[in-house]
């Protein structure tokens, strides 16, 4: 399987009992897929700047949430 690899890199719900452990498949079309383990922090830091910077973190480096040309 060419994307085993990429397994590692998300967050899998428990597989209901008497499954066994890291058993779960994940086959829900109406959803935003399996969360990404690099999302977390990603999300933290926007929250941090949010917290930091408020109004002001719309439109400040690295990331502004706002761009106006």
């Amino acid at each position: 399987d060419g994307l085993a690899g990429l397994r590692a890199e998300f967050v899998f719900p428990p597989a209901p009992a008497p499954s066994p452990p890291g058993s779960a498949l994940y086959l829900c079309g109406n959803s935003l897929g399996l969360q990404p383990r690099a999302l977390r922090a990603g999300v933290e830091a926007h929250l941090d700047k949010w917290g930091e910077q408020a109004v002001e973190g719309h439109f400040t480096d690295p990331t502004p949430w706002l761009t106006v040309d």
